[in-house]
This record gives C-alpha cells, sequence and structure tokens, in this order.
C-alpha cells in the first residue's frame, strides 16, 4: 500500500459552502476491507457525513466512489489471486 487514507473531493448539495469543492480522508484498508461495493459506497459517505453532517451532492460531476472502488476491486483481485 502507497497510502494509508485516500482524499475524496465533495460538495454539498444546498450549496452552503459556496460551490467550493471539499475534501475528506477516507481510511484505505476500510475500503479494501469491505465487503462489496455498496459498503465502500457506505464508508466514503460516513467518512463524508462525519466532516459535515450533509450528503454529497448528486450533480457535482466527479463519482467521488471512483478511486474507492478501484482500491476495492484491486484489493478483491489480490485477495482472489492469493
Amino acid at each position: 500500500m502507497s497510502h494509508d487514507k485516500i482524499k475524496v473531493t465533495w460538495e454539498v448539495a444546498d450549496g452552503y459552502v459556496g460551490g467550493r469543492p471539499q475534501h475528506t480522508k477516507v481510511d484505505r484498508s476500510e475500503i479494501e476491507d469491505a465487503l462489496d461495493e455498496a459498503e465502500v459506497r457506505e464508508i466514503v459517505d460516513g467518512a463524508i457525513d462525519s466532516d459535515f453532517q450533509q450528503r454529497i451532492c448528486a450533480d457535482y460531476g466527479e463519482d467521488v466512489y471512483t478511486e474507492a472502488l478501484k482500491i476495492w476491486r484491486e484489493a478483491q483481485a489480490e485477495k482472489t489471486i492469493g
């Protein structure tokens, strides 16, 4: 593992922060240990919610799950091979 945490970018749905993207760190080990893609999404949402008690903006234009899901898929592939 090259990083202990990954950075996800998000924006509050109601525009409270003035449209400026926010960043949250997510533990990489939690992502790698997730049981399925739904749990990866829950982990990312939980990290964001703990930083700011809002849901992420659905139309932000960047899929905040992309990097987390990629890490999880790679970890699953390694578990299958190993």
